[in-house]
């Protein structure tokens, strides 16, 4: 594998970590705020183009965590 090649899986892994904290922390706080579900998985949708089972995934891996 060339050095290219390497950044590019490096940049890559890095980017979807912080797409997770990013969706990790917008869930967590919408929670503490005592959003509805149905608001946090609309703003999900909206906001990083999750499909509705994505949003409903996502929101309930995070619930477990809180």
């Amino acid at each position: 594998m060339q050095l290219w090649e390497e950044k590019a899986y490096i940049r890559e892994d890095a980017f979807a970590e912080g797409i997770e904290r990013g969706l990790e922390a917008f869930i967590l706080d919408n929670l503490e705020e005592g959003k509805d579900r149905k608001i946090i998985i609309d703003k999900l949708k909206r906001r990083f183009q999750l499909s509705e089972k994505e949003a409903a995934d996502c929101l309930e891996k995070y619930e477990k965590r809180q």
